[in-house]
């Protein structure tokens, strides 16, 4: 649960950077919200239980596709001042010499064409 309340201050922070495009903090809410409004839905909701949990499930989308085409730079930006680790770079943890232990990052970055 702590997963899903980091990613939602994460969401909320990208919903509020101005780096951020707005089809992306208008388009994607909105789409979520109109499946909310909808008489359409996967799971009629007066079946307790899965009728809630696939509105959640929208809910979890909608949080993710904010997240995955906000521009890269901008959410690791956020990721790292809420604490969180950087989705384009990869840790690694290995023993270097005398038994000491060696933290590092890298990511791979395109060459510039």
């Amino acid at each position: 649960m702590t997963e899903v309340l980091k990613n939602l201050r994460l969401v909320l922070r990208l919903a509020g950077d101005p780096r951020v495009p707005s089809w992306i903090k208008i388009g994607i809410p909105l789409l979520v919200a109109i499946y909310f409004l909808s008489p359409v839905d996967l799971i009629p909701d007066f079946i307790l239980g899965p009728g809630q949990l696939d509105d959640l499930g929208v809910v979890l989308l909608g949080m993710n596709l904010m997240v995955r085409f906000s521009p890269g730079h901008v959410v690791d930006e956020h990721k790292r001042a809420l604490g969180m680790s950087g989705d384009s770079g990869t840790s690694y943890r290995g023993t270097g010499q005398n038994g000491q232990t060696i933290d590092g990052d890298y990511r791979v970055v395109p060459p510039e064409q």
